[in-house]
């Protein structure tokens, strides 16, 4: 009966970790093209 239960909380962990690896490749993303921006005027 717990099979469910443990496997719904392995799929919310996933998905968080998830959801934080989208966040940090948005946020390199966004540092990376501001640096090639300045790269890119210079």
């Amino acid at each position: 009966m717990h099979t469910p239960i443990a496997s719904y909380e392995k799929e919310k962990e996933k998905s968080k970790l998830s959801n934080f690896y989208y966040k940090a490749i948005v946020r390199m993303y966004e540092i990376f093209s501001v640096i090639m921006g300045d790269k890119v005027k210079l």
